[in-house]
């Protein structure tokens, strides 16, 4: 997985466009830049390539703690020298995850864009979801509680989901 990015707003078709070619949301016509509409709530690239912490470059400090990662890394899970830009991490499909243990408003939106980069090596099993992204309540554990989720199914398709 690589460069994962969570904005406060429905991108249009110009800015994913962009996102794609390595670039940054820079469409001011279509999306003023400002305090609320600007750059994403979190933005993590994953291009560390050591240590247990994966760093936010947005301006919220969303950053996360890896967790059941290898270190050293394994071709299946932990840094990965290769990403879609840079650097990446590698999911076993089992355990492997990034937190962020504390509650962050930021991150508690109902419009929202999420963009990131997977090259699916492991699938999760017959008629289960693996996890790519949530975002829920911490105190609670079921996946009514989640607020919005991307996952992909066994058939490695791609599912998004939000209460």
């Amino acid at each position: 997985m690589d460069d994962v990015r969570i904005y406060n707003y429905a991108l249009s078709s110009k800015q994913i466009m962009n996102i794609m070619a390595g670039g940054e949301v820079t469409d001011t016509a279509v999306a003023p830049v400002s305090a609320a509409r600007g750059g994403p709530v979190l933005s993590m690239n994953f291009d560390e390539g050591y240590g247990t912490t994966a760093r936010d470059a947005s301006s919220q400090g969303n950053s996360g703690t890896l967790t059941n990662m290898a270190s050293p890394a394994t071709a299946t899970s932990g840094w990965s020298n290769s990403g879609k830009y840079g650097k990446a991490l590698a999911f076993d499909g089992t355990n492997d995850y990034v937190t962020k243990n504390t509650y962050s408003q930021s991150l508690d939106i109902t419009t929202l864009s999420i963009s990131t980069w997977i090259n699916p090596s492991v699938s999760p099993s017959s008629g289960n979801y693996g996890y790519i992204f949530t975002r829920g309540d911490p105190t609670h554990t079921s996946n009514s509680d989640k607020q919005y989720e991307l996952s992909m199914s066994s058939s490695n398709a791609i599912r998004f989901r939000s209460n």
